[in-house]
């Protein structure tokens, strides 16, 4: 297990450097739960048999969330179908521009995709954007003001 550990803290640190700002925080932030250490770059746990699975499990969920929040966006129902069918947990996680499905199909007005999300899947019309919830947490001076469109 050592081994594998280390060889998925190789490919992370091969290739973390290529990956703009915001994709390194969304690797960064979906290695967390997986006790890895961002500024040493290394898990400081090793992996057991009873984690591997869901870690793997859970790294095809994020890597196909790429295109699946993209889909939400553009408003390809059939692709946001196909993920939530594979990928369930995801369908209420704010994606790589902190933004869930519902919120991207929403705005750019995917009515039917924005029916679908809320009356098939059950996505949750309260899930929270992690896009707002950055920049109230990053205002220093009070100046912040919510965007009622980002709701």
């Amino acid at each position: 297990m050592d081994i594998l550990r280390e060889k998925i803290e190789n490919i992370i640190n091969k290739y973390q450097s290529f990956m703009n700002i915001l994709s390194q925080k969304y690797l960064f932030d979906f290695l967390n739960p997986y006790h890895f250490n961002e500024d040493e770059k290394k898990f400081t746990n090793s992996f057991s048999m009873d984690s591997l699975y869901p870690f793997e499990s859970s790294l095809r969920g994020a890597l196909a969330s790429l295109d699946a929040f993209q889909a939400a966006w553009d408003g390809n129902i059939l692709n946001v179908k196909d993920f939530i069918q594979n990928y369930p947990t995801f369908k209420n996680k704010p994606g790589l521009h902190g933004t869930t499905l519902l919120y991207s199909a929403a705005r750019n007005n995917h009515i039917s995709l924005v029916e679908y999300l809320i009356e098939k899947a059950r996505c949750s019309i309260n899930a929270q954007n992690l896009q707002e919830l950055d920049k109230v947490l990053q205002a220093t001076n009070g100046s912040y003001r919510p965007n009622p469109s980002a709701a």
